[in-house]
C-alpha cells in the first residue's frame, strides 16, 4: 500500500477515534462501536420520550454496533473490501456519528433520521463491496488489486486474489455456504434433502390425483348403473 494512502487512512482513523492499526470493516472497530454506543446512550436518555420509539431506535443502533454490517457484507457480497475502497465509508461514519451527537431531533423525526443514517452507511459499504467483488471476478482487472483486502467476517486483512468464475455471482459463493453450513448442515446435504422432499411431495400429489380420478370414474359408473336400473324398472 502506498505511503499517501496509508497516511490518509490513519488520519481518518484518528478522526473517528480508531487505532491506527485498524483498517477493518465498521463492525470490527471497537472505537467505532464505542462512539456509536456513546451516541446511543445520549439519544436514549435525552431525545426520546416515547417508549415505543425509544425501543425501536435502541434496537436499530444496537444492530449497527453488532452484526448488521457484517451480515450484510457476507450475505449480499463476498464480504471483502479493498483498503482504499473503505475510506469513504469510514469518513461517512465519522461524519454521521458526529451529527448524531449534536442532533436536537426527537422521537419520530429522530428515528427516521437514524434509519436514513443506517441506509447511507449501508449504501456506502455496498459500493465498496461491489467494486472489489467486480474487480476480483474480472480476470483482466483482478491482477491489479491491492496486495491486501479486508475480510469483513473475520475482521482481518488477507491477501487479495482473483476469484474463480464458477463462484462469482453464483450459488456456490462462500457467503452462501457460510450462511447455511454454520447451522451444522452442509449445503450439499441440504440440496439432497430438498430434492428428496420435492420428489416425495410430487409422489403424494400424484397419488392424490390418481385416487381422485379413480373415485370420480367409479362414481360415474355407479351413477350410470343406477340410471339403467331405474329405466328397467319403469319399463
Amino acid at each position: 500500500m502506498d505511503r499517501g494512502l496509508l497516511q490518509l487512512l490513519m488520519g481518518l482513523s484518528f478522526g473517528l477515534g480508531l487505532a491506527p492499526r485498524a483498517y477493518a470493516c465498521l463492525q470490527c472497530e471497537a472505537p467505532f462501536r464505542h462512539a456509536l454506543a456513546k451516541a446511543r446512550m445520549r439519544l436514549m436518555a435525552q431525545n426520546f420520550r416515547n417508549e415505543r420509539l425509544r425501543a425501536r431506535a435502541q434496537a436499530l443502533l444496537l444492530g449497527m454496533e453488532g452484526e448488521f454490517f457484517a451480515n450484510y457484507a457476507t450475505r449480499a457480497y463476498m464480504g471483502r473490501v479493498g483498503l482504499g475502497q473503505l475510506m469513504p465509508v469510514v469518513a461517512l461514519a465519522q461524519r454521521k456519528i458526529q451529527e448524531m451527537q449534536e442532533t436536537y431531533l426527537t422521537d419520530g423525526p429522530l428515528l427516521d433520521q437514524l434509519v436514513r443514517v443506517r441506509g447511507e452507511l449501508m449504501k456506502s459499504l455496498k459500493r465498496a463491496l461491489k467494486e472489489h467483488q467486480q474487480k476480483a471476478c474480472d480476470p483482466n482487472a483482478c491482477h491489479h488489486l491491492g496486495s491486501q483486502v479486508l475480510d469483513c467476517l473475520h475482521c482481518s486483512r488477507i491477501y487479495a486474489r482473483c476469484l474463480n468464475p464458477t463462484i462469482c455471482f453464483a450459488d456456490r459463493q462462500p457467503r452462501l455456504a457460510l450462511r447455511y453450513e454454520l447451522q451444522g448442515i452442509p449445503v450439499r446435504d441440504r440440496i439432497r434433502k430438498a430434492r428428496i422432499i420435492v420428489v416425495c411431495l410430487g409422489l403424494i400429489t400424484f397419488g392424490v390425483l390418481a385416487v381422485t380420478a379413480y373415485t370420480y370414474r367409479s362414481n360415474r359408473r355407479l351413477l350410470r348403473g343406477y340410471r339403467h336400473l331405474e329405466q328397467a324398472a319403469v319399463e
